[in-house]
């Protein structure tokens, strides 16, 4: 066959097979996903605010698809990103990011905010940030929004089937208990400070649910203690057992930053970061590497590498249309809760993970929740 002909044919047969690949693009998953949260899931907030908690300069963003700084706190992708991909979604835009245009928002609004807690003024010394609270009136805004733009009934359907990501309450512990603001290691131990934290969240979590919202993942704490800032102030400790089977060779240093385990100055130029983040568990100071949240994010949507969703994972979650009991698993210093509201569509997976000096077992735990439901 001449030469010519072939090539024409292997044209024609590439123009063929992409159109035909495009042909077969999935729906989504999920309407939408939106997320609340501190800076380890925000995207680009406060790349808009007067703060220091800012990622909009290289190397942060340096291995993300654009190789540009996006406001991420991360080499690359934040596991929110990952998790969209899951759904069949496009990366969700910053609430303070976009022009407010419902169709920018149909997909899922990012509120995130680095610094934000829990308590209002946690992570205040950074400058300004959005609280937990006010990222939920900005929520209830976004749905004024939908509400005028579609109808109500439309509006209520998108959010009962939308996927929720919070991810917050570190910085109440950095920010604010460590710091002792207002005197507070005084006036709370602390695990009255995490019941404190964790009936705010409760709180918080029934406005969004009488917003309709239906499908909430609420994420554990990261390990403070192994955080490179704190090696750098307390000494080294046994972190993360399984990290070579990861391909993980560097557990307790940041390949961003300055200092013992490059977690005295926080990571501020190009010149500061390692070559390789991908063997890292830490990108900076606080933060894990792109590598880690794509983990991260497998776990959270099937269990991929372990489980750590309770009751359930996100995919079962989208799969499954009954409801759930209270469900309370213990693992020493960790306390996860799943709570069944009285609705049947009520699909809601809560871990809630304050670190305690007090060991639980799940009678405990239930008793304590039940003081404060």
């Amino acid at each position: 066959m001449d030469e010519n002909v072939i090539l024409k044919v292997l044209a024609m047969w590439t123009l063929f097979s992409s159109c035909f690949a495009s042909s077969l693009k999935f729906p989504p998953v999920v309407p939408a996903l939106f997320v609340i949260g501190d800076s380890s899931v925000d995207c680009g907030t406060n790349n808009f605010l007067g703060t220091f908690a800012r990622a909009n300069h290289l190397p942060y963003g340096r291995d993300f698809d654009t190789h540009q700084p996006t406001g991420r706190f991360s080499n690359g992708r934040i596991p929110v990103d990952y998790l969209a991909t899951r759904l069949g979604l496009p990366l969700v835009p910053s609430y303070l990011g976009q022009a407010g245009d419902v169709q920018d928002m149909i997909h899922g609004v990012n509120y995130a905010s680095a610094g934000a807690g829990i308590i209002f003024s946690s992570g205040s010394e950074l400058g300004q940030h959005i609280s937990f609270a006010q990222q939920v009136q900005q929520f209830t805004d976004t749905l004024q929004q939908f509400i005028i733009s579609m109808g109500e009934d439309a509006a209520t359907e998108l959010i009962s089937d939308s996927v929720f990501y919070i991810s917050i309450g570190i910085n109440d512990y950095i920010h604010y208990y460590l710091l002792n603001v207002s005197n507070v290691d005084n006036l709370y131990l602390p695990w009255s400070f995490n019941q404190f934290l964790a009936s705010s969240v409760r709180q918080e979590i029934k406005n969004l649910y009488n917003l309709n919202v239906r499908k909430v993942v609420l994420t554990g704490l990261a390990p403070i203690g192994c955080a490179p800032q704190y090696l750098w102030q307390y000494g080294s400790m046994d972190i993360l057992k399984n990290h070579e089977s990861y391909g993980f060779n560097v557990t307790n240093e940041a390949c961003c930053g300055y200092g013992k385990y490059k977690g005295w100055i926080m990571c501020l130029s190009p010149e500061m970061a390692c070559s390789n983040a991908s063997n890292h568990i830490w990108w900076d100071q606080f933060h894990p590497t792109d590598a880690v949240n794509a983990i991260l994010a497998d776990n959270i949507w099937n269990g991929q590498h372990t489980k750590m969703c309770h009751p359930m994972n996100l995919e079962d979650m989208h799969k499954s249309k009954a409801t759930h009991p209270l469900i309370v698993r213990g693992p020493l210093s960790a306390l996860y809760a799943s709570e069944n509201i009285n609705d049947t569509r009520t699909e809601v997976i809560l871990r809630i993970a304050m670190q305690t000096k007090r060991r639980l077992t799940p009678n405990t735990a239930s008793s304590l929740i039940s003081r404060f439901a």
